[in-house]
């Protein structure tokens, strides 16, 4: 990006934040251009939340300075920094559930009768007329919690684009996101940066990074390692900043491919109507395999029905060659089945909970006594696999809402080693996810693989299926339309599965 005559519309000077016994940001300066796309990136647990919370008035530092078009500001909460003209969207969607999107788009600002109630019509109005700027077609009077986490999310981006701000901070704004979705919000931001609008944008997905970021700035450790034109930079380089060290090999080496085949999970003809079609897996011990598709094809679905969640109308279940009955996720977790959802915030973890009690929850009639847990077994088994995962954390008694999204990923799939599982189900298994953790992760679960655990992932990043898979199987439209081995898997034969073309 060419910053000549651009104003430099944010400011950060020597920032400083401490928590108890953590410098979470150390002297961090910060320039942001109008009309520019800065990438932020960074390990899980190098600031990058920190700071962008700071920015946003949830957080005061405790050193340092912050200057918008010049002026120095204090930005005392979340209220006044948009009225300041900066909005956020986090991770962690702030929607309010049971209100409408239209409620949602515009709460605070709602529309109002001359007796000062909610002008409704009006709302949905205004409502509609945003989302229709951003080409969005969703029912402004549904309720968030009837929504798909995708939808949830350009929700709140209309919301945080509503009041036309200065500065834009999206934080793994793709995460949730079909490919199709990401492509648009993509044109939304380079609309919005003709428009003078500097965006921050956080993203682990480092191809997103170099596809429409002009500039990137590295957080490690709380501080800043660089910032660099995206044009005198590459993937490696940026990986070797993120976290201190070159990687060679980001995915580990398949199984290979062997004549003896033994099953170790299938599936039969499992059917629900208007979601899923006559499902048929074999899920052989030794290999990963990964289900593919198009957002909102029938992939949630299936792995939430093989749990126990979904009931489904009829088909069958075989673990070992021994057919079983799950009506509910207890019967999966004692058939030996694991399950780690994409949403770990709300179905994986207990947030006000211990890592503790987090990872030894499925064990715990396994270490209890006349209804009493035998505290220091389960207490070596949990550092054992806070070790074996490394866990960053400073206590096994740390609440989990306090880790990073990586290590919580790790805590969730502690959880489910510590109860030595048969199958691990993995919904989108590094969502929101750093690349050095997304690597140890990769890395575990093909051991796991190689260990005789059945690995099943749905996933909707494309580098990760390529490069993990033994077999894909792509679904359309609630049913497997093509399964693709190892030696032929490629974008293009899964993308033209996923869009209901046949494949020879």
């Amino acid at each position: 990006m060419d910053r000549m005559n651009k104003e430099v519309i944010l400011e950060v000077k020597g920032i400083t934040k401490l928590f108890p016994g953590v410098r979470a940001l150390n002297k961090v300066n910060f320039n942001l251009y109008e009309s520019e796309i800065r990438a932020l990136v960074g390990e899980n647990g190098a600031g990058k939340t920190t700071f962008v919370k700071i920015l946003s008035g949830a957080y005061q530092p405790d050193e340092g300075e912050i200057y918008l078009r010049g002026k120095k500001v204090v930005i005392p909460d979340p209220y006044q920094a948009q009225q300041m003209g900066i909005s956020i969207v986090y991770q962690e969607l702030n929607l309010i559930p049971y209100m409408s999107v239209a409620r949602n788009i515009l709460l605070g600002r709602e529309p109002r009768t001359s007796f000062g109630f909610v002008n409704t019509s009006e709302l949905i109005k205004r409502a509609k007329e945003l989302m229709e700027i951003l080409e969005i077609d969703i029912d402004p009077e549904s309720f968030i919690y009837e929504l798909p986490v995708a939808q949830q999310q350009m929700v709140a981006i209309v919301r945080a684009l509503s009041v036309n701000p200065d500065i834009l901070i999206l934080d793994e704004p793709t995460a949730s996101l079909s490919e199709h979705e990401v492509e648009h919000l993509f044109k939304v931001m380079m609309n919005l940066k003709k428009r003078g609008v500097g965006i921050i944008f956080i993203s682990h997905r480092l191809e997103e990074v170099f596809q429409v970021a002009d500039s990137v700035t590295v957080l490690k450790d709380g501080e800043v390692v660089a910032t660099k034109s995206i044009k005198e930079i590459n993937q490696d380089k940026l990986i070797k900043m993120m976290v201190g060290r070159e990687f060679v090999n980001i995915f580990p080496q398949k199984t290979p491919i062997t004549t003896k085949k033994e099953a170790v999970f299938s599936i039969r003809g499992l059917t629900k109507k208007g979601v899923l079609k006559n499902i048929n897996i074999d899920l052989f011990r030794g290999e990963i395999v990964t289900i593919a598709g198009l957002q909102g094809q029938g992939q949630r679905e299936l792995v939430r029905a093989i749990f126990g969640i979904l009931p489904v109308d009829k088909g069958e279940i075989y673990l070992e060659g021994k057919k079983i009955k799950i009506t509910n996720p207890r019967d999966a977790i004692k058939a030996g089945i694991g399950f780690l959802s994409d949403d770990r915030k709300t179905e994986g973890l207990i947030l006000c909970r211990s890592i503790r009690e987090n990872i030894s929850l499925p064990t715990l009639k396994r270490r209890g006594v006349w209804g009493f847990v035998k505290r220091k077994e389960e207490k070596e088994a949990v550092i054992s696999q806070v070790k074996a995962l490394d866990i960053r954390t400073t206590s096994i008694e740390q609440e989990a809402q306090f880790l990073s999204g990586g290590n919580q990923q790790k805590v969730i799939i502690a959880k489910w080693l510590l109860s030595n599982p048969k199958v691990i189900i993995f919904d989108e298994p590094t969502i929101g996810i750093d690349v050095g953790t997304k690597i140890e992760i990769y890395h575990r679960l093909r051991k796991l693989a190689q260990e005789g655990t059945g690995i099943l992932i749905v996933s909707s990043d494309m580098i990760e299926i390529i490069g993990m898979s033994d077999r894909v199987l792509v679904m359309f439209e609630g049913e497997i339309v093509a399964e693709i081995p190892a030696e032929k898997i490629s974008e293009e034969k899964i993308m033209a599965a996923a869009a209901g073309e046949k494949t020879p």
